[in-house]
């Protein structure tokens, strides 16, 4: 069942034994000798790591030092003067004394900022796993490391090693090995024992592994608080803002300030991350020799495309748990979620990536080898491999389905709050499998029906009369073959006109989120957004273009459509024809679900351009509340995202009122039985001219994002389905009307 569903090497026919897996990791693999350059690069580097903050800390020091010298020394522009130049002077002299104290806190508050809490993987007992620790101590052997003293498991596509209580464990042994169950559940024992025997080779290496924990570490710190943003800075913005310029001024002095030594760390943080970058890379090198002497060179290979593999496999279940979280469900275990995604994810998009990832070239500031670099290093070194058996990686574990649901349990645990947890419905993992299956084989069959020309920026708008029965089923049949030839032979003409509709839409995107950023009061480049003139009207004009293009083009794009619209109601009327009343799909009566999704698709779709008047409005807003996150943000931004976002409530209460008692035919477990309303709108919305809490954004972002993935997804879910329903009878459909064997 946790075989890799993609083999990369010839799978033993019988399944070994325990004392056979460890008995097979015999010999030593060679202490990989380091050079005494490279012993003192690594020394240097993290020589410098260390130095640059305290090149900060010195920093923070002159700012003490100067602004003690102003307390001391400034005092003297008083002497001697009266009246209103008594007030200027009081001025130049308390400004810098605020200005400085609030700077030198901005500044120590980086040195305070403590990393956020994250919750520990899960750690084994020897006792409950017995070969894995077994066969993680002889290959501690054979690779000449210390064995680790803790285990544990998450839900990455990943193996690590480092030191079990951070800094506390630095000067000892003291380590631990983390495992990710995805990746034992797709790889097979002898690639995983190279991926182990890896991490390993860091142990080994313990000086070295020492001295990349603290580049690691200073580095890490640094991206912290070079981008992290808190309370003060938000305090800081809109309290130099609010106040009277005479005395804001002092705090414009003071965010000028804070933004010099930010973007002194953030240089500090390149010199260090370069510095650090060729060194980390080698060491990766040098761990690879140890996963291919142990594995042989070959299997480093395939283990490194495999790696790739997984890891595109695991954007397609995120996607997936996206999906499932919507419908109020999840599934428990998140490798057989992986393992199935080779059926569902489009084999050539695969490949293309997997090519893509081969052909990358290392960077200058890349921390790890690019894979061909890695690869081409492996090949070199010619090894057949210590360990050659290719068992799958699951058979370490004594209980792999039970452990695994626990760790996918625990990622939601770490990733979901408890109140959004106890709402979902926890199924079993291979029932969802069968059911993205449908949802995989429904979109395929819309891109068939429409003949692969099926446009998210130009829905189809149904009537809410649903087709009736055929009355005359051979002429139907002829039109429905007729209809399919004459989208064939329009489909390339409407490709070319729909992508060029795409780029106007962008446009008109691109000029209303120019324009939302120059009333904020924003400066454009020209050139930015591709708009000939940075100002308002540029926008306005360029979107107005953009808008006349468009009305073009849907003249063009029109009969198309209503081709596609004509044929997904005749199949229909022909579904509902007396000889195919008793078909079934997905177990149920057919025709009953025909009539239970076509009054939910024509609601849907009559909401589409409200859809594109709400996902207009949120991407400007969206835009502004990136702004956020810079030291620039000005009160009017701020304000103008609050406007905004007020403007957004009015489109959502309306989409809410026409969605009606209309019933959510899709649903399953909780979402069974509940209306539109309820799917899409599960929480109340705030009403109409609410303050948000004084500025909390989320409470109408979130649901007006939740509201457009979920409607445009549902518009084509219930299609796919229609168009899948007529799949079975495809054969009748298309057939001669004239052989008999037609209806």
């Amino acid at each position: 069942m946790f075989l890799p569903l993609l083999e990369l090497e010839p799978v033993m026919r019988k399944d070994p034994t325990d004392t056979e897996i460890t008995a097979a990791l015999q010999g030593r693999v060679p202490a990989q000798p380091i050079p005494f350059h490279y012993r003192l690069g690594l020394i240097l580097a993290a020589t410098v790591m260390l130095v640059l903050p305290l090149l900060y800390v010195g920093l923070i020091g002159l700012v003490g030092y100067g602004l003690f010298w102003h307390l001391t020394t400034a005092h003297a522009i008083f002497d001697g003067i009266r009246g209103r130049g008594a007030l200027l002077a009081a001025v130049v002299y308390v400004g810098p004394i605020v200005a400085g104290v609030i700077l030198i806190l901005f500044m120590f508050k980086p040195l305070l900022a403590r990393p956020p809490k994250v919750a520990e993987p899960r750690a084994l007992d020897r006792n409950r796993e017995p070969l894995l620790f077994a066969f993680v101590e002889r290959l501690c052997a054979v690779v000449g490391s210390p064995m680790p003293s803790e285990i544990r498991v998450d839900s990455q596509v990943n193996a690590s090693a480092g030191f079990r209580r951070g800094l506390l464990s630095l000067f000892t042994n003291d380590l631990v090995l983390t495992v990710g169950m995805p990746l034992a559940a797709g790889l097979t024992l002898r690639q995983l024992a190279g991926v182990l025997a890896h991490e390993f080779g860091h142990f080994s290496q313990a000086a070295g592994m020492r001295l990349t924990f603290v580049v690691r570490t200073v580095s890490y710190w640094f991206v912290r608080v070079v981008y992290e943003r808190d309370a003060l800075d938000l305090w800081l913005i809109r309290t130099s803002e609010a106040i009277d310029i005479r005395i804001g001024i002092v705090l414009y002095l003071a965010r000028g300030c804070v933004w010099c030594t930010r973007w002194i760390l953030k240089a500090l943080m390149y010199i260090g991350h370069g510095v650090s970058s060729f060194l980390l890379r080698q060491m990766e090198f040098d761990a690879d020799s140890y996963e291919t002497h142990l594995a042989g060179s070959d299997t480093f290979e395939q283990t490194a495309i495999r790696l790739t593999e997984l890891n595109i496999y695991m954007q397609g279940v995120q996607q997936d748990l996206t999906a499932a979280f919507r419908e109020g469900r999840l599934p428990d275990d998140l490798t057989v979620s992986l393992l199935g995604q080779p059926g569902q994810l489009d084999t050539k998009v695969v490949e293309e990536i997997k090519a893509g990832q081969l052909e990358t070239k290392t960077g200058w500031l890349d921390t790890h080898p690019a894979d061909r670099d890695r690869i081409a290093a492996a090949k070199a070194n010619a090894q057949s491999g210590l360990f050659t058996i290719a068992a799958p990686a699951t058979r370490l574990f004594d209980d792999f389905p039970s452990l695994a649901r626990l760790v996918t349990q625990d990622y939601y645990q770490e990733t979901m709050d408890k109140d959004e947890l106890s709402k979902i419905e926890m199924v079993c993992a291979e029932q969802e499998l069968g059911r993205q299956e449908i949802e995989v084989q429904a979109t395929r069959a819309l891109e068939q029906l429409t003949a692969g020309q099926s446009n998210v920026m130009r829905p189809l708008v149904f009537s809410s009369a649903c087709p009736v029965a055929s009355e005359d089923a051979p002429a139907d049949q002829q039109r429905w073959q007729e209809l399919g030839t004459n989208l064939e032979k329009l489909a390339e003409a409407y490709r070319e006109k729909a992508e060029a509709f795409d780029e106007s839409d962008t446009r008109i995107l691109q000029t209303r989120q120019a324009e939302v950023l120059l009333r904020a009061g924003y400066t454009i480049e020209h050139g930015d957004f591709q708009l000939q003139e940075a100002s308002v009207k540029g926008a306005e004009d360029a979107r107005q273009l953009a808008h006349s293009t468009q009305q073009e083009l849907d003249a063009d794009l029109s009969p198309f459509e209503e081709l596609v619209r004509d044929r997904l109601k005749l199949g229909m009327a022909l579904l509902f024809h007396p000889e195919h009343r008793d078909h079934e799909f997905d177990g149920q009566s057919l025709a009953q679900q025909l009539l239970a999704w076509w009054p939910s698709l024509c609601r849907v779709s009559s909401l589409m351009p409200e859809l594109v008047q709400l996902r207009n409005a949120m991407s400007s807003v969206m835009l502004l509340a990136q702004q956020f996150g810079d030291s620039d943000v000005t009160q009017m931004a701020f304000d103008t995202v609050l406007e905004k976002t007020q403007d957004i409530l009015p489109m959502l209460h309306a989409i809410e009122a026409q969605l009606g008692d209309e019933k959510y035919v899709l649903g399953v477990g909780k979402t069974a039985g509940i209306t539109l309303q309820q799917y899409i709108f599960p929480a109340p919305l705030p009403s109409e001219g609410s303050d948000m809490d004084g500025g909390d954004i989320s409470k109408v972002l979130d649901p007006a994002s939740d509201a457009l993935d979920k409607l445009y997804n549902l518009y084509y879910r219930l299609l796919g389905r229609i168009a899948l329903a007529s799949q079975p009878l495809q054969e009748v459909l298309t057939a001669d009307p004239g052989d008999g064997s037609a209806a």
